[in-house]
């Protein structure tokens, strides 16, 4: 690979009963800068979820205090990073993904990747899987617009093509797995009663099952109500049961 995790974190409950709640398995938002960082915003989850229950965390290539790598990102460089960190922790699921804003594409894309894995996911706002299709109800002017592909496969601290990701869980859409998904929307959310939108409540309707909720929440909402995060994972779990 071209690069490592430098950077990881789990809450365990040593000798828990196999009726343990799946871990979960949280990937933050877009990384403007390296300062930010996916293990302390989902130290916070972890801590509103309370001790029963493992969360598992990651800083993804270049952000946070993980390793600086040279090129862009692959999607299979992106699941091999998750499948290395959650080796080295030694959990092995099914998890209960949880994504939040971009961190939403990355669950998408390990879902199908391993839909074996998967016990359910919890989007906060978020990219889903059907970003490709979106993208191209749009003419291809957004992430698959050729400025903003350069800009987040090269410019980018994250150095990650989006549309590049997109298109390849678009090709794996019948890989998907037969879980509950939860999508928590901001109400002030920019495609609010677009068409866009309805693309993705179709999406998100058509999981097992498959709830759609708008919330009183900001988009950053893994970092501004974690107790908000912490039901609706419980939540999610319980479908899972």
């Amino acid at each position: 690979m071209k690069g490592s995790w430098t950077w990881t974190a789990t809450s365990s409950t040593p000798g828990a009963p196999e009726t343990a709640p799946p871990p979960s398995f949280t990937s933050p938002g877009w990384a403007d800068d390296r300062t930010k960082r996916g293990v302390a915003i989902a130290s916070g989850i972890e801590t509103a979820l309370g001790p029963e229950f493992r969360v598992c965390s990651y800083e993804r290539r270049n952000t946070g205090r993980s390793e600086t790598v040279a090129g862009t990102q692959s999607p299979e460089d992106v699941i091999a990073d998750i499948d290395g960190f959650l080796a080295a922790l030694d959990e092995d699921g099914p998890f209960l993904l949880l994504g939040a804003s971009f961190g939403g594409l990355v669950a998408s894309a390990y879902a199908v990747a391993h839909p074996d894995r998967v016990a359910g996911v919890l989007l906060l706002d978020a990219s889903s899987g059907v970003d490709y299709e979106v993208d191209e109800m749009n003419g291809f002017q957004r992430a698959c617009l050729e400025a903003n592909r350069q800009a987040d496969a090269w410019d980018s601290v994250e150095k990650l093509d989006n549309c590049n990701l997109s298109k390849w869980i678009h090709d794996r859409r019948d890989q998907e797995p037969d879980v509950p998904l939860l999508y928590l929307a901001a109400q002030d959310s920019p495609d609010r009663g677009s068409e866009a939108e309805d693309l993705v409540i179709a999406w998100v309707e058509s999981w097992s099952p498959g709830t759609w909720r708008v919330v009183s929440a900001p988009h950053w909402m893994d970092e501004a109500d974690t107790e908000l995060v912490a039901d609706a994972v419980r939540e999610v779990i319980g479908l899972t049961n």
